[in-house]
């Protein structure tokens, strides 16, 4: 990527929330110590930030249910995973169901775990790009932007499906599995 670009997307993602940040650098690898989020943050993505800023915001992501610790490395907690993935079905739902077809969320939104709410409120919604398909994406004219986002999402499913296979676990990959 030319530098020019590069320093774009940078700034691009100076402007994200630091918690988004810090789930996003686990999502391609995990688990990590507060030490190795704070040095991928730093020297990847060129954000200015301070390890003191990230410990505090690694320990406050562990008391929301957001990170799991074990042995003093951070990784995503699969629950509030599965959460989110559910929260955006229902969003998508309502979007599609939407009758003047606006493409907002609906101020009634039903967020049924208050810690998510109070987690994308404070966010925003821009951690849910993470779970958007990538037709959606493109349709979206996004691809430019999320590119890395769906990459970075491909890899870790694959990592996954990896050492979930090394370690005797089968895995089925189907598209539709859970659509009915």
């Amino acid at each position: 990527m030319p530098t020019a670009e590069k320093n774009q997307v940078n700034k691009k993602l100076a402007r994200k929330p630091l918690k988004n940040l810090i789930i996003y650098s686990l999502v391609s690898e995990w688990p990590l110590t507060v030490r190795k989020i704070y040095n991928r943050l730093k020297s990847n993505n060129g954000i200015d930030v301070t390890y003191q800023a990230v410990f505090k915001t690694v320990k406050e992501l562990v008391d929301k249910d957001v990170l799991v610790e074990k042995d003093k490395k951070y990784m995503i907690n699969i629950g509030w995973i599965n959460m989110v993935r559910d929260i955006a079905d229902m969003m998508k739902k309502k979007y599609l169901s939407a009758s003047n077809g606006e493409s907002h969320i609906p101020r009634d939104v039903y967020f049924p775990d208050p810690r998510v709410s109070m987690f994308l409120s404070e966010t925003g919604k821009n951690i849910l790009d993470y779970f958007r398909d990538k037709k959606e994406i493109i349709e979206a004219g996004h691809w430019d932007f999320l590119k890395q986002n769906y990459l970075d999402r491909q890899s870790s499913i694959n990592t996954t499906a990896r050492l979930l296979t090394e370690n005797g676990i089968a895995v089925i990959a189907a598209q539709n599995l859970h659509h009915y």
